[in-house]
């Protein structure tokens, strides 16, 4: 990791001390640094590809070079360092179809990613609504929910049970007088959301 600091220091000290910085006087840069680690390798080997076709304004990647970027950009991230995601960046010059499952490939790797959970999200629209509500909704799939309505006094107009493997329900507030009604979108004290509805007419 430090090889690539000093990489870079030397880079920019070249370019400070002189007026003319081509790609080939930064590709003996990069050729004289010594690498050890995977991260390492990897940043010199995208970085030599990349000056010597990118780099010379011409794109033409021989049979080596795509070889290369494609054993890099298939390693995990967090192993390969940020240069998988450079030798993905060249590829997807190539072909822009190519998609790749970090949480798969870095679980090969033995390295586990853990996804962070969505947060509970809920809307009513159109509001102010007339006869009918839209709820929009994310909620943790298979976890058990219900939307409750409330009029302004505090008593329970509404309770409906909430498909979470659906993303939103339709229903009717033409049963509903106008004015104000605050919903409560509840999950067996997994989390509760709270928002206000008006209808008028």
């Amino acid at each position: 990791m430090e090889s690539i600091l000093n990489y870079n220091r030397n880079v920019f000290s070249i370019a400070d001390s002189s007026l003319v910085l081509t790609a080939d006087n930064i590709r003996f840069v990069n050729e004289s640094i010594y690498t050890s680690e995977t991260i390492e390798v990897n940043e010199q080997v995208v970085n030599e590809i990349y000056l010597s076709v990118i780099g010379q304004e011409q794109f033409q990647l021989g049979d080596d070079a795509i070889n290369q970027l494609e054993d890099i950009a298939a390693q995990c991230p967090l192993a390969g360092g940020n240069a998988v995601f450079k030798a993905r960046a060249i590829l997807s010059l190539i072909n822009d179809e190519l998609d790749y499952n970090d949480i798969s490939i870095c679980l090969q790797a033995g390295i586990i990613l853990r996804q962070i959970p969505k947060k509970p999200t809920a809307r009513l629209y159109p509001n102010p609504a007339n006869n009918s509500v839209t709820l929009v909704y994310e909620l943790p799939k298979g976890s058990p929910a219900e939307l409750l309505l409330f009029n302004s006094t505090g008593m329970l107009q509404s309770k409906q049970l909430l498909n979470t493997e659906m993303t939103q329900m339709i229903f009717s507030t033409e049963h509903l007088t106008p004015g104000v009604y605050h919903y409560r979108i509840n999950s067996h004290n997994e989390f509760q959301l709270n928002g206000k509805l008006v209808i008028i007419r």
